[in-house]
């Protein structure tokens, strides 16, 4: 139990949430999660001593370490964001060792479920009253009306903030972006779809909740990305009927009849529409991701085996958008391999996808991390090495652990 309070505080606490950025702020959610860290580090470090790690596993992480180490000495970056990025690497991989990954899977799934509704119920049930109650002066007496870095007010109900604005209907969760938050929606909506054996009646309730808030974040890249995962998901079920004639010709209807039906609906036109012209058009927001993407990829270039130091990058004249290059531009190629690496893990850990959906399946949670700057987030780094296994085969991971 102790560990699923520590994944819900690295998620609550991480840099890209209101939570943090407004209200804890950065240096008090930072000590926080180190103070929580403590138990998980003492349990881990008895692993150690009781020998019950695999070494050769280990040296995988080690290499990573080692690399980023190297590449930060070699540079002289003594930058404390460093020490940051360390620090979440090393904790994740302590989380991972420390807790199974079908448990994981549950634990973050309820997460995220409870995060949805909470942010389903705070942008469009308690903000539409609350505006309409007139009360603001005493909304903020009480810090239920907080400023955001852009001095924007938003509301905040603990589990979900909404911006106070009678027309706006985009939803943050608990996030500084929505773009932000559909990377954690994706990721829940992935583990129920491709990484769950067996699937039951509430799974199935959960993931409509998960997707439905998914859209309602009406960032350009979640829908781009629930196109994906339905294409990926049909061709999936196709495949596996391929014999079966009368099944595959339900499955092949129903997708059309759905998509008929989806696409009548005024509201969901032109939520495609509007996302289709945001990817496609020339705007402020494809220009900022464009030009981050070639700036990364130029400086990852320019220096492949260290990278840069992490002020030349994030001085970019917009903001860093992206991750992946991101990730190689600051620390080098080592890690972007090793990114790559993990989240193919990640894809492929069901251990029934075979190798084609494992790659479908990786590049869509490529595209959906690489909307935004994650590099220095505690739960990427949580979420993205949580198929980490440095226990010796045969070892019940849960064994002596808090979980136990």
């Amino acid at each position: 139990m102790y560990i699923c309070i520590y994944i819900i505080i690295s998620i609550l606490l991480s840099r890209n949430t209101m939570i943090t950025s407004c209200v804890v702020g950065f240096q008090k959610a930072s000590l926080i999660c180190m103070a929580l860290a403590i138990p998980i580090y003492i349990c881990f470090l008895k692993k150690v001593y009781d020998k019950s790690l695999d070494f050769a596993r280990c040296k995988i992480v080690i290499f990573l370490l080692s690399s980023m180490v190297i590449a930060i000495l070699i540079k002289r970056d003594w930058q404390l964001y460093n020490i940051s990025v360390l620090f979440y690497i090393i904790t994740a991989i302590v989380v991972a060792t420390l807790i199974d990954f079908e448990l994981f899977k549950k634990y973050y799934i309820n997460i995220m479920l409870v995060l949805a509704i909470c942010s389903l119920l705070t942008t469009y049930v308690a903000k539409p009253i609350l505006i309409e109650m007139d009360i603001q002066e005493k909304l903020e007496s009480c810090n239920l009306i907080i400023k955001n870095s852009s001095n924007y007010n938003f509301l905040n109900l603990g589990f979900g903030f909404a911006l106070f604005q009678k027309d706006y209907i985009r939803n943050y969760g608990i996030f500084t972006e929505p773009s932000f938050y559909q990377f954690y929606l994706t990721v829940a909506i992935v583990m129920i779809l491709f990484l769950k054996k067996n699937k039951t009646r509430i799974d199935w309730i959960i993931l409509f909740i998960l997707i439905i808030t998914m859209v309602t974040t009406f960032s350009a890249a979640a829908m781009v990305i629930l196109f994906c995962l339905a294409i990926v998901y049909i061709v999936e079920l196709v495949y596996k009927n391929r014999k079966n004639k009368k099944n595959l010709t339900i499955i092949v209807c129903a997708c059309g009849l759905l998509t008929g039906l989806m696409l009548s609906i005024p509201s969901t036109r032109n939520i495609v529409v509007t996302s289709y012209h945001k990817i496609t058009t020339s705007n402020e927001s494809s220009i900022s991701r464009y030009g981050s993407l070639w700036f990364t990829l130029e400086k990852t270039i320019k220096s492949p085996i260290i990278g840069n130091k992490i002020a030349e990058i994030s001085t970019y004249k917009e903001s860093i958008t992206n991750t992946t290059f991101a990730i190689s531009a600051i620390y080098g190629v080592i890690p972007l391999i090793y990114t790559l690496y993990f989240t193919y893990k990640l894809a492929s850990d069901n251990g029934k996808n075979n190798k084609i959906l494992s790659i479908a399946i990786m590049a869509i949670i490529i595209l959906s991390y690489n909307s935004h700057f994650y590099v220095g987030v505690q739960s990427f780094w949580m979420i993205l090495l949580s198929t980490i296994k440095l226990n010796r085969r045969g070892e019940n991971k849960n064994e002596n652990t808090l979980d136990s």
